[in-house]
């Protein structure tokens, strides 16, 4: 099975991930840029009938304990097939290979103090989850190969209102 990851650094323009939404640029290596409140619909003008989920792994640096274990968890995903764009960035440098985000906009997430970061980012720029932990492969995608339901809600063009899912 072929396993794909796609490494990417974001920018940070207005939101924070603790206020809900993050809404910031982030490049891929070709220099095109995209925004997290509306990536799934700049992919999907790119790519028609696809549902991408926007993962950020930000941290201080890139030898952070926990990036490394999420980025390793990420290495048993296939993630072209479950539509998943990787973007990272540390606080310390940049890895513009893929996706990726600027130094200063990657600290800009991690304001709470954390080392690392995990966000899932829906449509619209929604935070569904985040962990300052490493999320286990198992927890993204489940045994018969399909995304865990927190994740394909997250996918899924939907947005959560109120505590419940919408359309």
């Amino acid at each position: 099975m072929k396993h794909s990851l796609a490494l990417v650094p974001l920018l940070v323009s207005c939101a924070t991930a603790q206020a809900g939404i993050v809404a910031m640029p982030f490049r891929d290596t070709a220099g095109a840029e995209y925004r997290t409140d509306n990536y799934a619909q700049e992919i999907r003008g790119r790519f028609p009938g696809t549902q991408p989920l926007l993962l950020l792994l930000v941290a201080r640096s890139f030898n952070e304990p926990e990036f490394k274990k999420q980025i390793e968890a990420l290495r048993q995903v296939d993630a072209e097939q479950h539509q998943l764009i990787v973007a990272i960035g540390a606080a310390t440098s940049t890895d513009k290979h893929s996706y990726w985000l600027e130094p200063e906009d990657a600290d800009a997430l991690l304001e709470g103090g954390e080392p690392f970061l995990f966000l899932a980012i829906g449509h619209g720029g929604q935070v569904c989850h985040s962990s300052p932990k490493a999320v286990q492969a198992s927890q993204i995608v489940a045994s018969n190969n399909a995304l865990q339901p927190t994740f394909l809600r997250c996918a899924q063009k939907r947005r959560l209102q109120r505590g419940r899912w919408a359309s």
